[in-house]
């Protein structure tokens, strides 16, 4: 997001499972992030949400285009795709002291570029969230697709919001829609 602009409305955040490609901004659940540092740090250390994160919510940050292989069409490039925690954002702004002084801001702009805000989402996110952007983890294509994990995607406007969809990304959705109808 740009300077002065400002987040999608609430209602313009999630939508249901509409394709089965994946995209990035796609919610799944019980991704394993054990492999995620385990110090906890005072609230006043910083920004950055350190504490221990076995599994939770995982955003898709994979670029759409990147996860289409770009010689055989239907095929994927790799078998592995780059997901984020997301985590209540009571929990964060409790640990990580910027995010506590900054939440009025955070639901308005997403000025924290480590976090992304993320609204409730029934039945899967009861409160307001965080995709903490800094803690990647990596996961094979296979433990998404079985058991099924996506509960939900972002609307484009979300992905846009925080640069999920760039120009060439819009492009490669649009081809993949396609090919999935």
């Amino acid at each position: 997001m740009g300077p002065g602009e400002h987040r999608p409305q609430d209602e313009q955040y999630w939508t249901p499972p509409w394709s089965t490609a994946l995209f990035a901004g796609d919610l799944f659940e019980a991704i394993p992030f054990g492999d995620q540092p385990t110090t906890i740090h005072r609230a006043e250390d910083g920004k950055h949400f350190v504490g221990e994160v076995a599994f939770a919510y995982g955003l898709l940050t994979t670029p759409t285009c990147d996860m289409a292989e770009q010689r055989d069409e239907g095929q994927t490039a790799h078998p592995f795709r780059v997901l984020v925690p997301v985590l209540p954002l009571a929990t964060v702004a409790k640990q990580a002291g910027a995010v506590a002084n900054s939440v009025k801001l955070l639901r308005s702009r997403d000025p924290l570029h480590p976090y992304m805000y993320l609204p409730p989402l029934p039945g899967f996110l009861d409160g307001e969230s965080v995709a903490c952007l800094f803690r990647p983890s990596l996961v094979s294509d296979e433990m998404l697709v079985e058991p099924p994990r996506r509960v939900a995607q972002l609307q484009p406007e979300a992905r846009r919001a925080r640069g999920l969809l760039g120009k060439g990304r819009r492009r490669s959705q649009r081809a993949a829609a396609a090919g999935a109808r």
